[in-house]
């Protein structure tokens, strides 16, 4: 009773969620949870100012256009390899893994300008997330080791 007490108690009192801002209507709290009902300022954008969504969303398709390509590529090496410790797969391997890095990158980035833009408040966060690092690391270890199995096969076929 007392939270919600303390969210009603100035009328219009403000949330901040998302980078926007909403004006508190309604609050109901019990022992488990808090249903808060809430109004936002609606965001008026004008027909002339949607380029710049349009030119975010594109520049992410663009993105993943360009991992579509390196995805096809891996795989067209991987079909047409004798052994995936070759030399050209190896490179695809490295390429589509960096073309994952730049794809987050650009999402990270697209996405804070349109969050921005629709909350009418300047905030452009440049970033990466961890989950794709933490893939992309993976998929490099994993070209790494092919490369150095590449190594010993040719030892191994100089050798005989």
């Amino acid at each position: 009773e007392e939270l919600k007490e303390e969210l009603l108690e100035g009328d219009g009192e403000e949330l901040r969620f998302n980078n926007m801002e909403f004006g508190v209507v309604d609050a109901d709290v019990d022992e488990s949870s808090i249903k808060i009902d809430a109004k936002s300022n609606d965001v008026e954008i004008e027909l002339k100012d949607t380029w710049v969504l349009l030119l975010m969303a594109a520049l992410a398709l663009a993105a993943t256009f360009v991992v579509t390509v390196f995805v096809g590529k891996l795989c067209a090496a991987l079909r047409d390899c004798h052994s995936p410790f070759e030399e050209n797969v190896i490179k695809r391997l490295e390429n589509f893994a960096f073309s994952l890095l730049s794809w987050s990158v650009v999402a990270v980035i697209s996405k804070s300008i349109i969050n921005s833009f629709m909350s009418g408040k300047i905030q452009i966060m440049v970033g990466v997330d961890l989950g794709m690092l933490i893939l992309v690391l993976l998929i490099l270890a994993i070209a790494y080791i092919f490369k150095y199995g590449a190594v010993l096969q040719q030892e191994s076929d100089e050798t005989l």
